[in-house]
């Protein structure tokens, strides 16, 4: 199977958001510097196996000072199943996911968000980055070497070429 990424970078008055499908929630921390100040702000899942399985808040976790603090305590509760997360990060960025697999970031310049997308997308991404940066607002699936472009994500849907993961 083909590695996927479905991005979405768009800007407003207040910043860039940058949209990545098939991100989990410790894999967007991890793109950011370990020292990277955290208030987690919002948290739902659930914890534990069969029938002890519960509902899960922000109000059940240790509140982190660092970016590299959250991963290790996610990395650790491997019972924990995240629906939604939502963090605020230094200079007003935010990071959201929602089913664990889908993540946003909010930050304040196209030039932090650039650096993201290449965190994103590695070295070895030119035609991937240079999509994502030339078609803003757009949702760019990009496959090996291959990018579509598409106006909607429910274009993207109908289009079936997401993987089913």
């Amino acid at each position: 199977m083909t590695t996927q990424r479905l991005i979405c970078l768009d800007q407003d008055e207040s910043g860039s958001r940058l949209y990545v499908l098939g991100l989990y929630t410790v894999d967007a921390l991890k793109l950011l510097a370990p020292d990277t100040r955290i208030a987690v702000t919002h948290l739902s899942g659930e914890a534990g196996l069969g029938p002890s399985r519960s509902y899960v808040s922000q109000n059940d976790i240790p509140a982190f000072a660092t970016v590299l603090e959250a991963v290790q305590y996610l990395e650790r509760e491997e019972e924990l199943v995240l629906f939604d997360f939502k963090a605020d990060l230094h200079d007003g960025a935010t990071l959201a996911t929602h089913d664990d697999g889908e993540a946003n970031f909010h930050v304040s310049s196209l030039a932090s968000a650039a650096t993201l997308l290449d965190a994103v997308l590695g070295p070895d991404a030119a035609a991937g980055r240079a999509a994502v940066l030339n078609h803003p607002g757009r949702y760019v699936l990009i496959e090996g070497d291959g990018t579509s472009v598409y106006e909607t994500f429910d274009q993207v849907l109908a289009s079936g070429r997401l993987n089913k993961a």
